[in-house]
């Protein structure tokens, strides 16, 4: 029974990153009938859990069913969709797109205006 409310989670949560098991498949470096698997028996390995947490997956709720962190109720409709299309992005993208809102941030704080 434990198992089978780990794999509910679990295909929840993976259910609701941006682009799914293809995603989640593609990011892990693994087959969708592999992600499929984990998902229906609740066997995701140990060590690919942080990798699951790094593209938006709640692991604490997946293996204890509380959530770890707030949820995007509290965020803007537009936070929500910033924050789901970083989620989407390759690693190598949100490297990218870090350093440009890093960019434009300290430009900010420093008092330099931005021009669109």
């Amino acid at each position: 029974m434990c198992e089978e409310k780990l794999a509910f989670r679990l295909s929840a949560e993976i259910d609701k990153v941006p682009g799914g098991v293809t995603f989640v498949a593609k990011r892990l470096g693994k087959s969708r009938n592999t992600v499929y698997s984990w998902m229906a028996k609740g066997n995701i390995p140990a060590p690919l859990l942080s990798e699951l947490a790094d593209i938006g997956v709640d692991i604490l709720y997946v293996m204890t069913g509380v959530r770890a962190v707030p949820q995007e109720r509290d965020l803007t409709e537009r936070e929500a969709a910033l924050i789901g299309k970083y989620r989407g992005m390759s690693l190598p993208d949100q490297e990218r797109f870090q350093k440009v809102v890093d960019a434009v941030a300290g430009a900010c704080v420093e008092g330099e205006e931005l021009s669109a």
